[in-house]
């Protein structure tokens, strides 16, 4: 799997996506229109960066992205107090 489609962001119950170990290099944007998104597992991919906004997700608790190309997070991923696992080892974060 090397993408996902924009119009993801329409699935407005979604609770969990988990594309772990693909060849994804980024996320679309309407993720971030996912209000009942609890868990988002990026393992294993080839991601550079995240979509603004995944920190306002009310429901988001758990998002895994080890083994990837991560080298920033969004300002409001690290300012949320909702994620309770965010598991980002072997990242080339700054």
């Amino acid at each position: 799997l090397v993408g996902l489609p924009s119009s993801l962001g329409k699935m407005f119950t979604l609770t969990t996506i988990d594309v772990r170990e693909n060849k994804l290099e980024e996320l679309p944007a309407t993720v971030s229109k996912l209000t009942c998104l609890q868990s988002l597992l990026l393992d294993d991919n080839l991601i550079t960066s995240l979509p603004n906004g995944l920190g306002y997700l009310p429901e988001l608790r758990n998002l895994e992205i080890r083994n990837n190309r991560l080298i920033d997070l969004p300002i409001d991923v690290c300012q949320t107090k909702s994620i309770k696992v965010l598991a980002l080892e072997n990242n080339p974060v700054r």
